[in-house]
């Protein structure tokens, strides 16, 4: 290990696949790289020397910085710092080549639902050598970063825990690693999970979302998705199902679990002031200004607060998900998905809603126990003001 830190060019082989970030929270795991998160997936030191030198060794300066400047934006410019962690899928790894990217965003997507911080992805790169050049001839400009994170609602620094990655919380996405692959692999036999992963990863990831709103507009679908799309009473069933299913979660900091009340509440209180009920993944505005203060409680100044403990609860339900044992991952994913094909009213869609509501419902009946590594970073209780 100390060679390959010392040297991080003897990590690297000519065929991998190197994925670089312009912000990686890893400043406390540091010490134990290179970490293996799945057979030929690593966490490593980032191979500098490749972006210095980029191209063909007597290329001009130029040349050098074009390629890095591509994959790594802002390389080269004053104060800008290439992140030095990055993830290497080897080139020998058992892996299809056009199946890495989505390994590179499986592991990704492990520690952002295991701990929600602000990562940033810069780019890709084959690894080549020293003749040809490092960056080879296969790059990718990949500006993604997280849409919603921890360090929104937390500061850092200020007599709380430095907001980063822990060894615990690598271990805990090392361990659902192999499930976010079953699942994005097996389409046909695990849709509802599939679906729940994706619209997860829209929200916090894959689309660039500048607005609360449009989060918004990604969560409520995920959870109407995760609790088996109820075809009436929306608020009421599906904040029930969700209550049930995540009680008991610790918080994160042991001082207490959530109760089912309390996800109850919260989860059916940010439904119903911020969705329309007629309108599936739709919000409402909030509330506008009025000059009589003392009478409507001004809802807009909560809108980030309802957003965060929105995403944590989405967060939650998809982590344990994840942590499912077989028998309760096998009955979750046993609950019908919605046909498309029939129009609301027809009576076929009825039996089919009816049959799919019971079966959700039997399924969030259950007791859950808290699974090891769950844990809330909120806890979920509404402003003061807003609790009469």
């Amino acid at each position: 290990m100390k060679t390959s830190m010392a040297n991080p060019d003897a990590s690297f082989s000519s065929g991998d696949k190197c994925f670089l970030f312009s912000r990686l929270p890893f400043w406390e795991l540091r010490d134990h790289l290179p970490l293996e998160i799945w057979p030929g997936v690593h966490f490593v030191q980032t191979p500098k020397h490749a972006l210095k030198q980029s191209s063909l060794p007597d290329a001009p300066k130029e040349e050098h910085m074009a390629w890095s400047g591509w994959v790594y934006p802002g390389y080269g410019l004053p104060g800008i710092n290439v992140w030095d962690i990055c993830i290497k899928i080897d080139h020998e790894a058992k892996i299809p080549a056009e199946s890495k990217n989505l390994w590179f965003w499986m592991a990704v997507a492990a520690l952002f639902i295991v701990k929600p911080l602000f990562i940033s992805v810069s780019g890709a790169f084959t690894y080549g050598d020293r003749k040809t050049g490092f960056l080879g001839k296969n790059t990718e400009r990949l500006d993604y970063r997280s849409n919603i994170c921890l360090e929104g609602q937390r500061k850092p620094f200020q007599g709380q825990e430095v907001l980063s990655f822990k060894i615990e919380d690598f271990n805990l996405a090392k361990h659902i690693f192999p499930s976010l692959i079953r699942i994005i692999n097996s389409q046909k036999t695990s849709p509802r999970e599939l679906h729940n992963l994706s619209t997860f990863l829209q929200a916090a990831f894959w689309e660039r979302l500048n607005y609360s709103s449009s989060i918004f507009s990604k969560l409520f679908p995920f959870i109407d998705s995760f609790t088996g799309n109820p075809p009436s009473n929306h608020s009421k069933k599906i904040s029930e199902r969700a209550g049930n299913f995540l009680s008991e979660t610790r918080l994160w900091n042991s001082k207490g679990v959530l109760a089912k009340e309390a996800i109850k509440s919260r989860t059916q209180f940010i439904w119903e002031i911020h969705r329309y009920p007629e309108l599936h993944g739709h919000f409402k505005e909030p509330f506008s200004m009025t000059s009589d203060q003392s009478r409507e409680p001004q809802l807009y100044a909560h809108f980030d607060k309802d957003l965060f403990d929105l995403f944590e609860i989405s967060r939650l339900l998809l982590l344990k998900m994840l942590l499912l044992d077989d028998t309760d991952l096998h009955a979750y994913s046993q609950i019908p998905i919605p046909k498309m094909a029939l129009a609301p009213n027809d009576e076929r869609a009825k039996i089919l809603n009816k049959e799919r509501d019971l079966s959700a419902q039997s399924f969030f009946a259950r007791s859950f126990k808290c699974p090891t590594g769950l844990s809330s970073n909120f806890d979920l209780l509404p402003k003061p003001e807003l609790q009469n």
